[in-house]
C-alpha cells in the first residue's frame, strides 16, 4: 500500500513537472514571438516609412510631369493664356487657378489610392484678394512684362512674358502629415508673332 502512494505521488509530481515545463516554454515562446516582433518593427518601421516618403515624392514628380505636359500643350496651342494677358497693366487675376481636364490625373490617383494628390498652375498675376494664400504658399507675385533682346544691326526682339508656378501636394490619404511639396517656376514667352513657349524654372521641393 506505501509503495502504490508513493508511485501515485511520484506520478502526480512528473505530471506536474510535465505541465510547468509546458507553460514554462509557452512563456519562452510568447516572450520570443514578442521580441522577434519587436524587432521586426524596429527593423521594418523605418523601411515602411521610407517606402511611404519615396513613394509620395515619385508620385509628385509624375503628377508634375502630366500637369506640365498638358500646359506645354495648351500653350503652344494657343488656347491658353490670352494674348491681353500679357500686357504690362492687364488685370490681376481674382482667381488665378487655371482649370485644367478633371480626368488628367484620375489614372495617377487610381493607381495610388493611399495618396492624396492636389495638383494645380498658378497664374502669378494674381489680385489682392489671393495675396494671403499666395503668402501660405510662398507664391510670389509675378506681374505681366516685356522682354527686350538686342541685336547688334536690327530693332531688339520685344516678347511679352508671363509667371506661372506648378504646385504639386501629396500627403497620405490615411492620416494627418504634412505634404511632400514640389513647386516649379514657369515663363510663358510670346513673340511679336503671337506664338508662346514655356520655359520651366527651377524646381523646389520640400
Amino acid at each position: 500500500m506505501h509503495s502504490t502512494k508513493l508511485y501515485r505521488s511520484g506520478k502526480r509530481k512528473h505530471k506536474g513537472a510535465i505541465l510547468a515545463a509546458a507553460i514554462l516554454w509557452c512563456l519562452c515562446a510568447i516572450g520570443a514571438a514578442v521580441l522577434t516582433q519587436q524587432a521586426a518593427e524596429k527593423i521594418y518601421g523605418p523601411l515602411s516609412w521610407r517606402s511611404h516618403l519615396m513613394k509620395r515624392e515619385n508620385i509628385a514628380l509624375e503628377a508634375e510631369y502630366i500637369l506640365m505636359d498638358w500646359f506645354e500643350y495648351s500653350v503652344e496651342g494657343g488656347s491658353l493664356p490670352a494674348c491681353c494677358e500679357f500686357e504690362p497693366g492687364s488685370d490681376p487675376m481674382e482667381d488665378p487657378y487655371l482649370k485644367y481636364p478633371e480626368d488628367l490625373l484620375t489614372e495617377l490617383k487610381d493607381s495610388a489610392n493611399d495618396l492624396k494628390i492636389n495638383a494645380m498652375i498658378i497664374d502669378q498675376n494674381y489680385s489682392d484678394l489671393f495675396s494671403p494664400e499666395a503668402r501660405s504658399m510662398d507664391i510670389s507675385k509675378g506681374l505681366p512684362s516685356r522682354l527686350f533682346v538686342e541685336h547688334p544691326e536690327a530693332s531688339p526682339d520685344i516678347y511679352g512674358l508671363k509667371r506661372f508656378e506648378l504646385r504639386v501636394e501629396v500627403s497620405s490619404a490615411y492620416r494627418s502629415e504634412k505634404p511632400f511639396v514640389t513647386a516649379t517656376g514657369m515663363y510663358v514667352i510670346k513673340n511679336s508673332e503671337g506664338k508662346m513657349t514655356v520655359l520651366p524654372q527651377y524646381t523646389k521641393k520640400h
